[in-house]
């Protein structure tokens, strides 16, 4: 563990500054109390994403136990851990945004795909929660693959951001 602690003392750039995706507003807009507002859409969206994942869990292993069956049980645990590792994926990408130039076009492939596995994850993960609570409906299924398939497109995204 001593390797991490020399890792975030001593890495240069700053950590801080790598994981700083929030950017402030501009200073017509006023500083109240001495500090800097602080506002980004999709800090809070992955904010959202991640507490919700979460609390899906929770609920999952908590209130569902026993109420579902081992197919829906594993369809669920399934919806969360996806949830869970698109959100940090979705973190990620914010703080890579802040790595480059932003009016480069890695900037824009990064902002592409950040939005890309936000929407693959909403609904990726919401269409499996909805199925295994039962909710009937044949578009509910057909959008499970379409959240799958925008999952794949942002990812690759993301690798063109690298290009």
């Amino acid at each position: 563990m001593w390797f991490l602690s020399f890792f975030f003392f001593f890495a240069r750039p700053p950590l801080c500054y790598w994981f700083s995706a929030i950017h402030t507003l501009n200073a017509s807009e006023g500083i109240r109390n001495g500090m800097a507002k602080f506002y980004d859409p999709c800090i809070v969206a992955v904010g959202v994403s991640g507490f919700v994942g979460v609390v899906a869990g929770a609920y999952g292993a908590h209130a569902l136990h026993g109420r579902l069956t081992p197919k829906q049980q594993s369809a669920w645990t399934t919806a969360v851990n996806i949830n869970l590792i698109h959100t940090a994926g979705c973190l990620s990408v914010l703080a890579l945004r802040k790595c480059v130039d932003p009016n480069g076009p890695a900037a824009k492939h990064l902002n592409r795909a950040f939005h890309l596995l936000l929407l693959g994850t909403t609904l990726f993960a919401g269409t499996i929660y909805a199925t295994s609570l039962g909710v009937p409906g044949k578009v509910i299924g057909r959008l499970t693959p379409v959240g799958g398939v925008t999952l794949m497109l942002g990812w690759l995204t993301v690798a063109l951001a690298g290009l």
